[in-house]
Order: C-alpha cells, then sequence, then structure tokens
C-alpha cells in the first residue's frame, strides 16, 4: 500500500522504472497470497455452513464478502488455470501502469506559459497561482504557467477572456495520455481491453462489463445502460437548455463566436450568465476558504463530531516539503492515527483528490506490539494551486471536506 501511495503521490522518473517494474511482481505475489494451498478450501467450508453456524446477519455478509473476493481472484481454479490466471492479470498491471504514467507525463510536462496580458480577465488569485506554477518551473519573471492540474485549469477555462487559449488549454486538458506520439495510450488500451475480456472469460462471462457487474448493485451491463440512457436523455435536454442561454447571453452582448458555443466556451459564458441573471460572483467567496481556514474548519468538525483532536509534527520528514502530518488523538489524549495531508498540485502527482491508507487499521498484532505500530496511517490528497495564501474555490473546499470524510 505504501508503494502505491508514493507512486501516486511522488511518482519520479526513478520511481516509474520501479514502478514498472515491480507491478507485475506484486500482481504475482497477491495471487499467490490468494492461492494458498488449503486457504480457499477453508474459507469454502466457513462459507458452506455460514447459515448454520450461529453466525449474525453482519458475520454471514463479511463471509459471502470474502468468499467472493477468492473466487473472483480465481482461487477456485484449479492449479493450471490459477497459473495461467496470474500471468493475465500480472500482464494487466503492467498495461495498467503504463497507461497510467503516461497520462502523469502528460500531466507532469504540459504547461502553457502566458504573458501578464495573457491572464486578461483571470481574477487575482488565478493570476497569483500561474505565476507560482512558473516559479516552481524555473521560468522568467515575466511569465506564468498554466498547467493541467484541475485547480488551474478549470479556473482559468471559466475566466480568461482569450478564446484561443481556452481552446489551447481545453485541448490539451482533454488529451492526456495523447499528447505526445512515443506515449501511444490508445495500443495500450486496445491490449487492456483485450485482456480484460479474457478475464472476465475465465469465469463464464462474455464482456468484462458481464464479469465487474456480478458484483454490483445493476448485476447486468443492460441495467447499467438503462440507468445511463435513462440519465443522458434528460441530461441532454438540461445541456440544451443551457446552451440556449448561453447562445442568447452572447447575441445580446453583440458578440460573434465561430462555430458557435464550443467546450472551451461553456465555463466563460456560463459564469457571465450566472452573474447577468443571479448576480452571483464565485470569488466573493474565496478571500474566505482560505487552505488553512478550511482545514482548520474539517478539524473543528470532526473535534465536535467524534472528539478528535489534530497535533502537527513539524519534526518528521515527509516526501515532499508541503505535505504535512498530524498525530490524531481522542477526547482521552490518546494517539488514535496519523494522518497526511498532501494538498498541492506538483509534477510527478496524479491528478484528482482522493483518500488512502498507508496502514489500515487492525487487530492482527501481537498484545506487545508498540502502540505506534497499531494505529490506522491514512492520507488525503488533492491538487490545489499553491498561493500565498492558497485561496480555495467553493467547489476546492466541498473536495477537502469530501476526501476527509472518506477518511
Amino acid at each position: 500500500m505504501q508503494f502505491s501511495d508514493l507512486c501516486s503521490s511522488k511518482n519520479t522518473d526513478e520511481l516509474q522504472k520501479v514502478q514498472s517494474e515491480m507491478s507485475p511482481i506484486l500482481s504475482k505475489h497477491n495471487s499467490a497470497a490468494m492461492f494458498l494451498p488449503g486457504l480457499f478450501d477453508k474459507i469454502n467450508a466457513v462459507y458452506e455452513k455460514r447459515h448454520d453456524a450461529g453466525l449474525n446477519s453482519e458475520q454471514i455478509r463479511l463471509v459471502g464478502r470474502i468468499h467472493l473476493d477468492f473466487t473472483r481472484s480465481g482461487a477456485a481454479f484449479d492449479e493450471a488455470t490459477q497459473k495461467e490466471y496470474a500471468e493475465l492479470k500480472a500482464e494487466l498491471a503492467t498495461q495498467q501502469t503504463a497507461f497510467q504514467q503516461n497520462v502523469m507525463k502528460d500531466e507532469e510536462t504540459y504547461e502553457m506559459v502566458l504573458k501578464k496580458e495573457d491572464m486578461r480577465g483571470c481574477p487575482d488569485g488565478l493570476v497569483e497561482a500561474a505565476r507560482q506554477a512558473a516559479l516552481d518551473r524555473n521560468k522568467a519573471d515575466n511569465e506564468y504557467v498554466i498547467t493541467l492540474s484541475r485547480s488551474l485549469v478549470e479556473p482559468f477555462l471559466t475566466y480568461s477572456d482569450r478564446r484561443d487559449l481556452r481552446e489551447q488549454a481545453w485541448s490539451a486538458w482533454t488529451r492526456r495520455g495523447e499528447l505526445d506520439a512515443g506515449r501511444d495510450n490508445l495500443t495500450i488500451a486496445t491490449k487492456i481491453l483485450k485482456l480484460r475480456k479474457k478475464q472476465a472469460e475465465y469465469h463464464g462471462c462474455k464482456t468484462f462489463a458481464e464479469f465487474q457487474c456480478l458484483d454490483r448493485m445493476a448485476k447486468t451491463p443492460e441495467k447499467v445502460m438503462e440507468l445511463l440512457e435513462n440519465v443522458w436523455e434528460r441530461a441532454k435536454k438540461a445541456a440544451d437548455r443551457e446552451r440556449e442561454s448561453l447562445e442568447e447571453f452572447v447575441k445580446e452582448s453583440g458578440e460573434t463566436l465561430e462555430g458557435g458555443i464550443q467546450p472551451w466556451d461553456w465555463r466563460f459564458y456560463a459564469t457571465k450568465v450566472r452573474a447577468a441573471k443571479y448576480d452571483l460572483d464565485e470569488t466573493l467567496l474565496k478571500p474566505y476558504l482560505s487552505l488553512d481556514a478550511v482545514t482548520k474548519a474539517f478539524f473543528a468538525v470532526s473535534g465536535n463530531l467524534f472528539g478528535l483532536s489534530y497535533e502537527k509534527r513539524d519534526d518528521v520528514e515527509m516526501y515532499h516539503e508541503d505535505v504535512d502530518l498530524y498525530e490524531v488523538k481522542n477526547k482521552d489524549g490518546k494517539l488514535v492515527s496519523l494522518f497526511i495531508h498532501d494538498n498541492f498540485a506538483r509534477p510527478f502527482k496524479s491528478s484528482g483528490a482522493w483518500m488512502s491508507e498507508y496502514r489500515s487499521q487492525t487487530r492482527n498484532l501481537p498484545t506487545d506490539a508498540d502502540a505506534i505500530e497499531k494505529i490506522p496511517i491514512v492520507s488525503n490528497n488533492n491538487n490545489f494551486a499553491k498561493g500565498s495564501p492558497t485561496l480555495l474555490s467553493f467547489d476546492d473546499a466541498t473536495t477537502l471536506f469530501h476526501e476527509v470524510r472518506c477518511r
């Protein structure tokens, strides 16, 4: 788990080489753990007697879940088939790692270098964040950088007056993983799809979608498509109404847009329509949503709900200088967890936001183990554009709270 977390948070070129080499090895190791001789026989024996063993409903559900996980991992196959299946999953791990690394490389290397006048229309916070991104990349004093970090590219698409630059940013953002001809994700994706189909066939399924749905509420791909088509028709109608509203605004403003409203125009004109119709300007909220203030807010919420307190540890070296570590204590002052808060976008870091665990909570340690060895180590990861101070959009603040809630 720690290796996977580090590959998402600081996947340098050196670590990528290690990841490429280790991904199939770790996949085979996980398969070997599932295929440990005699293990599935014991799990299956408990599963078959689960209704007659005096278990409560939660215990029955847990037994069923564990049995299903082992079955879907191939534990019920004969030895020869297990070996084939482990090789297939190892190759899948290799291809998926290559795909992920190609996307990360585009996110790491792409930069739209601008001058101050190119930032026309952008709020001060975005201008400052773009300047900070330029400093981080050793650009000239009069240069600003828009990267593929959501906290930079989305605000730029929302506020930039330069339609040509919005199109440029949109094109790069939606083509991550294919910005360099040397990183051919289309070929890799084709390999992944073929391997997934073969994986599904091992379980008697015609498609990978069928295999995935067996473990989901929908149960069949047909049910999923039924829901998606139902939502899609309603979503199209709502999008058409919004498009008409944007087009009406553009017409009333006396502007002429070649080709009409395009994807890179949507956020820009939607913001103007909200301001014109509802007097809503989301940038006015940002001074109240600094990263420090929102972090203190979720500390306060978890304190009120669960009696937790957070003590920052500046004396512990982390994998990056921007990453904070906190000791989490309960109302009695007992250490219950370590909390890693990794908030800023940077090269070699996956995009998006996620919660993860470096160590899960467990009861399976020796009774004489040190307390520090028993507590979980959890992390929350975001990709905010760094500023002085860092000001969050309402969506960013919601994202931060969401990831903390997942913890």
